[in-house]
C-alpha cells in the first residue's frame, strides 16, 4: 500500500474525518459521507505570518474558553446537552460539575488544561 492509503485508512479508524466534499472518494457511515480531514505527509510550508497571528490569539481564546467554562449557564445549556449524546465520558464530567456549583467553589486557583484540535 502507499503511504497516502495507510494514512486515509489510519484517519477513518481514528475519528480525523469531514464531510465529503464529493461522493467521488467518500467513507459511508450510515447516512453520514465522510471522507479524511486533510492532511500532509511531508513538511509544509507555513506562512510566519499567519502562525504569529495564531499564536497571539492563544491567550484571548484561552480567557473565553475559561470564562466559559465558569459559567453554570453554558454548563446547563450547552454542555449539558451535549452530554445527553455521551452520557459514560461528558456526562459524568457534568454532573461532576453540577456536584461542584451545587456545594459551592471554594478553591481560588483554577488550572485549565485547554485543547483546541
Amino acid at each position: 500500500k502507499d503511504l497516502a492509503t495507510v494514512a486515509s485508512s489510519w484517519c477513518a479508524s481514528n475519528g480525523v474525518l469531514m464531510g465529503a466534499r464529493d461522493l467521488v472518494s467518500f467513507v459511508p457511515i450510515g447516512n453520514l459521507i465522510l471522507e479524511p480531514a486533510p492532511f500532509s505527509l511531508y513538511p509544509t510550508d507555513f506562512p510566519k505570518d499567519a502562525f504569529d497571528q495564531a499564536y497571539q490569539m492563544g491567550k484571548p481564546f484561552n480567557h473565553i474558553v475559561h470564562m466559559g467554562a465558569q459559567s453554570d449557564w453554558l454548563m446547563d445549556e450547552a454542555i449539558g446537552t451535549a452530554s445527553q449524546g455521551d452520557p459514560d465520558f461528558t456526562g459524568k464530567l457534568v454532573d461532576l460539575a453540577k456536584d461542584v456549583i451545587d456545594k459551592g467553589r471554594t478553591q481560588k486557583v483554577v488550572l485549565g488544561i485547554l485543547r483546541s484540535d
